[in-house]
């Protein structure tokens, strides 16, 4: 953690299904994120020390 209480993890964005896939099929393109990833995404936001 910085002086401003920022946390430092960066930003992770979900994987994407490869090309193909999406071409073939009419579904959601980013997959979910594990239990351990979410917590630390939910982590950057809730503790980042601003109202």
């Amino acid at each position: 953690m910085n002086n401003f209480a920022f946390l430092e993890d960066g930003r992770q964005d979900p994987k994407k299904l490869p090309v193909e896939e999406r071409r073939e099929a009419f579904r959601e393109i980013y997959e979910v994120f594990d239990l351990d990833s979410a917590r630390l995404q939910a982590d950057r936001c809730l503790h980042c020390g601003n109202p």
